[in-house]
């Protein structure tokens, strides 16, 4: 694909890795994609850390020795194939710091990519200055359907950004949460069914209410991202329901 296209593959090691603006990809290729492809979580491009094999991308920036930072960050996955759940590797290098963060991407699409956002991960510099990779960790070496990543941002100190994704309305310190469809319309007068897709961090727990006797919503609660089905009852009287 060229720079047209709705992605552009960049390699490690090549005179691509260096394409995207203060990115290096470091190991194996990754897609630059644009929202022409799906529905990016901020801004016009997101990656894919798949590229046609898994990939890594780092980026050096002036730190202070024994200061924290916090690094935030948007979590979603390929939705058209490959191995779930896409897995995802955020690491300071030369730290010894790292965590893994997963999603489930079997019930996302290009136009609902369902977005966990808000990830963090925080590490404590030891030098001047550090280099934090994100590395996919897909086993599958041929893999073209990796974790996707976007809005990410470092911050000294314990807090995300200012720019980080924050809850709506609320909800756990450090969680966001998006939930789609966020409305339904049944004009059928019932039986109408599916899945709403919650979207937030791996940790953040979130609980469903329904005032509806004839909505079943299930499961009713959960922890990190996942899907919740609704089931709407056929209206056999024939009267309006609100």
């Amino acid at each position: 694909p060229g720079s047209g296209s709705s992605y552009v593959n960049i390699v490690a090691n090549s005179a691509t890795a260096t394409f995207m603006p203060c990115w290096t990809v470091t190991s194996g290729n990754v897609d630059y994609v644009t929202d022409s492809l799906w529905q990016p979580s901020d801004g016009k491009v997101s990656i894919d850390m798949d590229g046609f094999n898994p990939g890594a991308i780092s980026q050096i920036f002036a730190t202070t020795p024994g200061t924290q930072y916090t690094v935030s960050f948007d979590l979603a996955g390929n939705p058209n194939g490959g191995v779930q759940p896409k897995r995802l590797q955020v690491a300071a290098l030369g730290t010894a710091q790292s965590q893994a963060y997963t999603f489930d991407a079997s019930k996302t699409s290009f136009s609902n990519m369902g977005w966990a956002r808000g990830q963090i991960f925080r590490f404590t510099a030891n030098s001047s200055t550090s280099t934090l990779q994100f590395s996919s960790l897909t086993t599958d070496p041929n893999s073209s359907w990796g974790p996707a990543l976007d809005n990410v941002c470092v911050a000294a100190g314990s807090s995300p950004c200012a720019s980080a994704s924050t809850p709506p309305g609320g909800g756990q310190t450090g969680c966001s949460y998006d939930v789609r469809p966020t409305s339904l319309n049944d004009p059928t007068g019932g039986g109408l069914s599916g899945v709403f897709l919650i979207s937030t961090a791996p940790a953040c727990t979130w609980t469903t209410t329904v005032p509806l006797p004839w909505v079943t919503l299930s499961p009713i609660s959960g922890t990190g991202p996942g899907g919740v089905g609704y089931s709407v009852a056929a209206n056999t009287t024939g009267a309006p329901r609100n």
